[in-house]
């Protein structure tokens, strides 16, 4: 079975390509004056409508196409009363509907908020009332949970069918709307609103614009940062959930590049062998964890990776042996991002030439700032640090996220009056620039890439009667990166069971709920008062292969 062996460094070196500096397709002109989504879009339309821009499950839609049921949604949305600055929620699993609602809305000023659609019905019933959205395209099955979680409050809002498969979907809806009702729409208008938390699990709407799309597109195509530009010749795979960053904005800026995006429903590891293989993909973005996934299946072996250029990876600790397995096994260039919602995705990388550098420290980095971003290393007093130091890393670029949705305080905790996001991240910086990330101060589970707030299921284990205090932190895991341990302290004289707590949790949480759970008579504190986390996951962590973060 792959993945189950040491790979020698000296063969990682040998089987890598390097990465052409001139991209092969035609590059877009569009992104050197376009300042707007519908601009691009348009661009594509006017000089290669044939061209296909989109294909799911079989269904393949032109840039012709795409911008004309991009018109229909916007009537349609205007024939509901929505105007410029209302919501919409996308509720489903990933499809070429996203895309077509996303550019339809945009044309409006309407602003799309996807839903993770592995959240639970309640989840997204929040995020619905949060954003105050005006109506609802939701996939099957989809629709009915979210109607039942809403209440007598599911009648206020339209609920519209998306396409789950290749049917209709989206597409009977627009067909009786054939007016014309574009809006005028600017850089600084919000397109897309993706929903994070903080560590108390209330969702915030990071809000994100044309501008924070397309700007850093354009500095990095200036400065020729050829493997994070698509062309007309590639092909992009998307299997991340679209309410996550890493799907919808890989698919959005292929999108830009006149590249083609083909759709996966949700990640497996058959489907996504069957697309590489079928479509001849040519970029795409993986979790570690689906890395992992996909290079123990044995037909990995089998699979023609000679088209795919460029893996990105990251939202999650990667492994350094999955690192040099997959490398010698795909045989492509290899890119970490470093990145978040509020940041519009990745922007710090470490580059496919870094990755040739198997000897020396490097691959223990997440890489340099990308061409127009700025990184910053602080204290908690707000002092900026020298190279070597560990501080809180903050960001700023053009990507950086209009704010939180109706929420100014939140907003300005995370962005400073110099234009600086604060990530919440401990790293530091080398004399080079290449940032490492040291530890997370939200405290934050990353498991498969998806981020798992520690105070959110607390907070659950903490309702049952038999529990006094719990510490939840993450813990080493093949399959997923990370995995959510509950360490749990139990009220005197009681003796709950570990079973007991599991179910109490799975039923409450779901996916997020603990992988393991472990007794102990009491919790490591400091001099405050405060549980020390980090004591708790030393020995976990301690003396395993040095972590690509």
């Amino acid at each position: 079975m792959l993945g189950s062996g040491a790979v020698a460094e000296r063969d990682v070196e040998q089987s890598l390509p390097m990465i052409s500096p001139i991209p092969t397709g035609r590059p877009s002109t569009a992104m050197a004056s376009a300042e707007t989504l519908v601009e691009v879009l348009s661009h594509w339309a006017r000089s290669a409508p044939n061209q296909e821009a989109l294909e799911f499950q079989g269904r393949r839609t032109t840039f012709g196409q795409l911008d004309e049921l991009s018109r229909g949604v916007a009537a349609g949305l205007a024939d509901l009363g929505l105007r410029r600055g209302d919501r919409v929620i996308y509720y489903a699993r990933n499809s070429d509907d996203f895309f077509t609602l996303l550019f339809g809305a945009a044309r409006l000023g309407v602003v799309v908020v996807p839903v993770n659609w592995r959240l639970s019905a309640t989840e997204a019933a929040q995020i619905v009332e949060n954003a105050g959205a005006k109506a609802i395209f939701a996939g099957a099955g989809f629709a009915e949970r979210l109607a039942q979680a809403l209440g007598t409050q599911a009648t206020e809002r339209p609920i519209i069918a998306v396409a789950d498969s290749a049917g209709p979907g989206l597409r009977a809806w627009i067909s009786s709307h054939p007016t014309d009702a574009d809006q005028s729409v600017l850089a600084d208008d919000v397109v897309l609103q993706l929903y994070t938390s903080g560590t108390t699990g209330r969702p915030k709407g990071a809000m994100l614009t044309h501008r924070a799309f397309l700007e850093p597109q354009r500095l990095r195509r200036a400065a020729g940062v050829a493997w994070d530009i698509a062309s007309t010749d590639d092909v992009t795979l998307v299997s991340m959930p679209l309410g996550h960053i890493g799907g919808s904005r890989m698919g959005v800026l292929s999108l830009t590049a006149g590249a083609k995006v083909v759709v996966a429903p949700e990640f497996s590891v058959d489907g996504l062998l069957d697309l590489i293989s079928r479509c001849g993909v040519s970029r795409m973005f993986i979790v570690p964890n689906a890395l992992r996934q996909l290079l123990d299946d044995p037909r990995t072996a089998g699979v023609d990776f000679s088209r795919l250029k460029v893996l990105f990876y990251g939202a999650s600790p990667m492994p350094a042996q999955l690192l040099r397995e997959s490398m010698a096994v795909i045989r492509c260039g290899f890119v970490q991002l470093y990145g978040m919602t509020e940041s519009c995705g990745g922007v710090v990388a470490l580059s496919p030439e870094d990755h040739l550098a198997t000897k020396g420290p490097r691959l223990g980095s997440t890489g340099r700032a990308l061409p127009g971003v700025e990184l910053a290393i602080v204290s908690p007093e707000g002092h900026r640090l020298g190279p070597g130091e560990d501080g809180e890393i903050l960001v700023r670029s053009a990507s950086i996220m209009a704010g939180y949705w109706n929420d100014t305080a939140a907003t300005r905790a995370a962005i400073d009056a110099d234009g600086f996001l604060h990530t919440g991240d401990i790293g530091a910086l080398d004399a080079d620039g290449y940032l490492y990330i040291r530890d997370r101060l939200k405290d934050v589970v990353i498991s498969g890439g998806e981020n798992i707030y520690s105070a959110e299921v607390e907070a659950a284990l903490l309702e049952h009667p038999q529990v006094a205090e719990a510490a939840v932190i993450g813990v080493p895991d093949d399959r997923w990166g990370e995995a959510v341990k509950a360490i749990v302290v139990a009220c005197p004289g009681a003796e709950p069971h570990v079973s007991e707590l599991m179910a109490w949790a799975r039923e409450r949480l779901g996916f997020k709920s603990p992988k393991s759970l472990e007794f102990i008579d009491e919790l490591p504190r400091n001099g405050s008062g405060k549980v020390l986390k980090r004591t708790l996951r030393e020995r976990y962590w301690k003396g395993l292969d040095k972590q690509v973060n």
